[in-house]
């Protein structure tokens, strides 16, 4: 006995699968969103440079906070942000990289 099912059957099934696991995985929770501040936050503060990292951490503060307390329900949006913050820390990280690559003299500040 073999199952076989059409093109069309297999093609219908693919395409709503594919759909459930887009609308599931494509929402972001206020959850999320606190976990990639915090890790943006923490990744700033590996800046050697005293101004890159006090700028930074203070970016993504303002940023995070001013879209959280929006309490945006457009998901469209809410995703679009993630996904930009994401793509930011993910700079962020090699700014940090190539910064300790080449080190600094410390401001009078930081001593």
């Amino acid at each position: 006995m073999s199952l076989t099912l059409s093109t069309q059957n297999t093609f219908s099934f693919v395409q709503n699968t594919t759909t459930l696991l887009k609308n599931h995985f494509s929402k972001i929770t206020t959850k999320q969103l606190a976990q990639l501040k915090k890790t943006t936050v923490e990744e700033a503060s590996k800046f050697t440079n005293y101004n890159f990292r006090e700028y930074f951490k203070e970016r993504a503060n303002d940023l995070f906070d001013e879209f959280i307390s929006k309490n945006e329900t457009n998901e469209e949006l809410v995703k679009q942000f993630y996904d930009d913050r994401l793509s930011e820390l993910e700079v962020i990280k090699r700014q940090v990289l190539i910064g300790k690559l080449y080190p600094e003299q410390k401001f009078v500040k930081e001593n």
